[in-house]
């Protein structure tokens, strides 16, 4: 069974031998590594999205030696997945863009499959209930 994760269209794999590329106004030193956002459905219960969290997760850790503190996994909301068999610390794409731009930029990795097409309302309505959705509204980024 292939593995099919895409960057802008780069494969995952490819992706891990890829040196960084600077931020238009960023500072960032030549010696940093970038922290990784793994963009995805892993804020809601779908073992398929679970899933591929933890496998790119481990594949960035063992095959490229980012920490745990390197990736950050971002989705609709902050949530604690771990109930789930989850990541404990999933955070709002909204909280994920502060973060990188306070940090002088991250590379993305976006994660999930039918969520590729999917508008904001029709990922609302894959979250568990009202509270959830309301929380994702308040995270939204807006243009």
């Amino acid at each position: 069974v292939g593995l099919c994760i895409n960057v802008m269209r780069i494969p995952v794999f490819s992706f891990l031998s890829m040196q960084s590329h600077s931020v238009a106004g960023a500072q960032l030193s030549p010696h940093r590594r970038r922290k990784i956002i793994l963009l995805g459905p892993h804020d809601r219960f779908n073992f398929g999205d679970l899933l591929f969290e933890k496998i790119v997760s481990k594949l960035l850790m063992t095959r490229k030696n980012y920490s745990d503190g390197d990736l950050i996994r971002a989705g609709l909301l902050n949530v604690n997945m771990s109930q789930f068999g989850g990541h404990e610390s999933i955070i709002s794409i909204k909280r994920a863009r502060d973060l990188s731009r306070q940090d002088g930029g991250y590379h993305i990795i976006y994660l999930g499959g039918e969520s590729m097409r999917c508008s904001f309302d029709h990922g609302l309505d894959m979250l568990p209930d009202i509270a959830s959705r309301t929380d994702a509204k308040l995270h939204q980024v807006s243009n």
